[in-house]
Formats: C-alpha cells, sequence, structure tokens
C-alpha cells in the first residue's frame, strides 16, 4: 500500500518554486514536504536528484561560510538518500557513491543501505552493467557480510529518524 500523510492513494503536489534551493534552511524546508512514500518521491524524483546535488555542494564547501540556522543542516544529504532509496532507482547510485566519498564524515555516515533502493541484486547487477566496479564491489561486500540481510529494519529506523511521527510502508524491496 503506497500512501501519504494526505490520504490513501493520494500524490501531494509540492510547490518547489517556491523555494530557494541555495539555502539549506529552504532545501530542508522542502524536503520537510516530502513525505517518506514511495508513489510521492518518485514522482518528485527530479527534485530530490536536485536537492541532493545541492547537499554535496554543501558538504563540499566551507563551514565557515554558514549563516544562522545552517549548522544543524550537515544530515539532508542522509535525508534525500533515505528518499532516493524509496524511490528505487539504480541510475541514482553513482550519484549518491559519489555522495558517499565526500569526505570522511560521509564515507562513515552514509549507509549503503541507502544505494540498494531498488534491490541488492537489481543494483549490483545495474552497476556492473554499467561499469561502476567500486559501488558494486563495496554492496558485494556489505552482502557477503550479512550487512544487507534485514533492509527494513534499517529503513524503518532511517524513516523513523527522519520522520518520527510518520506510519511507515511495509512494501519496500528487498533481496
Amino acid at each position: 500500500m503506497e500512501n501519504s500523510k494526505e490520504g490513501v492513494g493520494k500524490i501531494i503536489e509540492i510547490d518547489f518554486s517556491s523555494y530557494d534551493f541555495d539555502s539549506p534552511l529552504q532545501r530542508r524546508a522542502a524536503l520537510m514536504k516530502i513525505p517518506p512514500d514511495r508513489a510521492v518521491v518518485r514522482k518528485y524524483h527530479a527534485e530530490l536528484l536536485e536537492l541532493f546535488r545541492r547537499e554535496m555542494t554543501y558538504r563540499r564547501a566551507d563551514d565557515s561560510a554558514e549563516g544562522e540556522g545552517e549548522s544543524d543542516c550537515f544530515e539532508q544529504i542522509y535525508w534525500c538518500a533515505l528518499l532516493l532509496y524509496l524511490g528505487g532507482d539504480p541510475a541514482d547510485v553513482p550519484l549518491m557513491w559519489e555522495g558517499k566519498q565526500i569526505d570522511m564524515d560521509t564515507a562513515i555516515g552514509f549507509d549503503g543501505e541507502f544505494l540498494v533502493g531498488a534491490g541488492v541484486e537489481e543494483t549490483i547487477r545495474y552497476l556492473e552493467e554499467y561499469g561502476q566496479r567500486d559501488p558494486a564491489e563495496y554492496l558485494k561486500g556489505m552482502k557477503a557480510s550479512k550487512m544487507l540481510d534485514d533492509l527494513q529494519r534499517w529503513e524503518r529506523f532511517r524513516t523513523n529518524y527522519f520522520y518520527p511521527n510518520t506510519p511507515l510502508q511495509e512494501n519496500a524491496p528487498h533481496s
């Protein structure tokens, strides 16, 4: 069952033109409008990719240039990654892998699970088919270590972290 906070089967409308994506606080406000709902996330896939790219740029930037209230925006890259995971498009993985490689913080904090929204085997197959050796090998290692065996538990944890008062979907692709 794919549903949004607005009601079962109802896809919400979000006017992203009213947000300044150059502002970390405005990006956070936009993220707050996107529920952890697969149908909604798929509808706004292009906007999520743009938000993710902006979060990558923000993470690469010098922290000393932060404006008031922006210091707590560092986790937005992970929030975007969760939503891209829910979208389940393996074509997003190379960009997400790049985001994971930004620095030591993202290397550690960016869960490998974010990369397998399309399913473990499907994602590895896609990455190998498109010559993305490093993320494919990384995911194979995670799989061999059984780190991808309980994606539902991981997804509940991550969704509850960013959306603490939202009922969760139980239809994630898992393999």
